[in-house]
């Protein structure tokens, strides 16, 4: 690790912005700086990822949650501010298991639906197989292919 951290990744991470205002300003003034060319962006986008992944890497770990989790209960209440900040204990990605409700109703439309996705599927498959438009022999119809989307871009991995 760099020398920096000798001080506590704690207070290294003090130094970062926040506040709602203080992220949008540091945000304005790192962008300017990143276009005005002064740094390789490049170089700049490496401290960018490390940084992401940091925050993600924390905040999926459980016992990171369940630290936090612990200290607002203490508020006692679901919706609390402190320290300039507002939070909410709330149930985060509720799911049903409808498969268990024995309901047939439910249980033939999604066999119905699953059959729906299959074909789907199959026919997704011969389209992507054409990449010009042709006739389907069954048909008679002109068939064009699928316009592929999507926004190229530079992916970065730490090593």
């Amino acid at each position: 690790m760099k020398n920096q951290y000798k001080m506590g990744a704690l207070t290294t991470l003090r130094l970062m912005p926040s506040t709602k205002s203080e992220v949008k300003s540091f945000t304005e003034i790192l962008k300017a700086e990143i276009l005005s060319g002064y740094e390789n962006p490049l170089s700049t986008a490496i401290l960018l990822k490390a940084l992401e992944d940091v925050v993600s890497s924390l905040r999926k770990d459980s016992d990171i949650e369940e630290v936090i989790m612990n200290e607002a209960s203490k508020y006692n209440e679901k919706t609390f501010e402190t320290s300039g900040a507002k939070f909410t204990i709330q149930l985060m990605g509720v799911k049903y298991n409808y498969d268990k409700c024995e309901d047939s109703t439910w249980s033939g439309l999604n066999d119905n639906l699953n059959v729906i996705k299959g074909k789907m599927k199959e026919r997704e498959s011969v389209l992507k197989a054409h990449p010009n438009k042709w006739v389907d022999a069954d048909t008679g119809e002109v068939i064009y292919p699928a316009p592929k989307t999507g926004k190229e871009k530079v992916t970065i991995t730490l090593i």
